[in-house]
C-alpha cells in the first residue's frame, strides 16, 4: 500500500514537472513582419501558409503550420492579428521537421508589442 502511494506521488510530480517545462523551438528567427498569410485547403489537410517581409530564414520566406494541431487556431489567430496591426513577430522552426526550404513548418508565432 505504502509503495502505491509513493509511485502515485512520483508520478503526479513527474506529470507537474512536463506540464510546466515551456517547450522551446530552434531555430528562432525575428522580429519580422508578415507580408500575407494564406488558408489553404486541398482536401485531406488544412494549413496555413504565412509570408515574411525581406527574409530568407530556412532559405525561404514562406512558412506553414497545420490547422490540424492544436495550436492551429491560436498561430492562425497570432498571425492574423500581426498582419491587421503591423506588428512584428518571432517564428521558431518546428523541432520535429527542422529547416526545409519553401514551407518549413512552424511550431510557433509570438507577436511582439510594437
Amino acid at each position: 500500500m505504502r509503495l502505491k502511494k509513493t509511485l502515485a506521488a512520483l508520478a503526479a510530480v513527474a506529470t507537474c514537472a512536463a506540464v510546466s517545462a515551456p517547450a522551446t523551438a530552434e531555430p528562432t528567427y525575428g522580429p519580422v513582419q508578415l507580408n500575407q498569410v494564406r488558408v489553404y485547403d486541398d482536401g485531406a489537410n488544412a494549413f496555413v501558409l504565412i509570408e515574411v517581409k525581406n527574409a530568407t530564414y530556412c532559405s525561404t520566406s514562406t512558412f506553414t503550420f497545420k490547422l490540424s494541431n492544436l495550436s492551429g487556431a491560436g498561430m492562425l489567430s497570432a498571425s492574423l492579428t500581426a498582419l491587421a496591426t503591423g506588428q512584428r513577430v518571432n517564428i521558431e522552426i518546428s523541432n520535429t521537421t527542422g529547416c526545409n526550404g519553401y514551407g518549413t513548418q512552424l511550431q510557433s508565432i509570438t507577436v511582439l508589442s510594437q
